[in-house]
């Protein structure tokens, strides 16, 4: 389900021209998501009653991949206090790339 989030928000930003790249580009990132990402199986629920349900669905596959972190513009979304006992850093892309600089 998440992937197809992805699938649909990259259609839905090249349809509005927020994206600019071909077709083929668009299709080429799609399937190369597709291809290095992990199926994550869903052994328990977690709803952590976030605003929008898609970002429970990201943290959810985060609670379930054991991810140390959620790498998201989204930040202010994702910073509760219920979400702390699974201590999942939640960075921006510019913290990651500062990090590995």
């Amino acid at each position: 389900p998440l992937f197809l989030e992805y699938e649909y928000r990259s259609e839905e930003l090249w349809n509005q021209k927020i994206i600019s790249i071909s077709i083929a580009g668009k299709e080429a990132i799609l399937k190369a998501l597709a291809h290095y990402c992990d199926e994550v199986p869903i052994f328990y629920a977690i709803r952590p009653n976030l605003k929008d349900e898609n970002d429970n669905m990201v943290y959810e596959c985060a609670v379930n991949f054991n991810a140390d972190a959620i790498i998201t513009y989204n930040i202010k979304d994702f910073i509760r206090g219920d979400l702390s006992p699974y201590a999942i850093e939640i960075l921006t892309p510019q913290q990651v790339l500062n990090e590995v600089k």
